[in-house]
């Protein structure tokens, strides 16, 4: 008698994060000073990213997480520094 083989569950992926990329820089209000900007698409054919600024000192701060895309303009809080807003280089808007 041939054993029956175990049907285990399909478990889906959306497959890894892509690499963090340079798409801009935080401004403040006052416009004195100003942040490099990164981000990750979470997968393929997704809308969802990652964001994260850079402090002056080279420390990244994590500014959004499975949130959609920010538009030139936008308002984002920096832990630790406050409000900013969003500047995006052109060839990626």
């Amino acid at each position: 008698m041939m054993p029956i083989p175990a049907i285990l569950p399909s478990i889906y992926t959306r497959g890894p994060p892509s690499a963090w990329i340079r798409i801009g820089y935080l401004t403040s209000d006052n416009k004195v000073k100003s942040m490099p900007l990164y981000h990750r698409q979470l997968s393929s054919g997704r809308s969802r990213y990652d964001y994260r600024a850079q402090d002056n000192n080279g420390v990244m701060l994590e500014i959004g997480e499975n949130v959609k895309w920010k538009d030139d303009g936008d308002s984002v809080h920096v832990p630790g520094y406050g409000t900013y807003i969003v500047r995006i280089y052109s060839e990626f808007r």
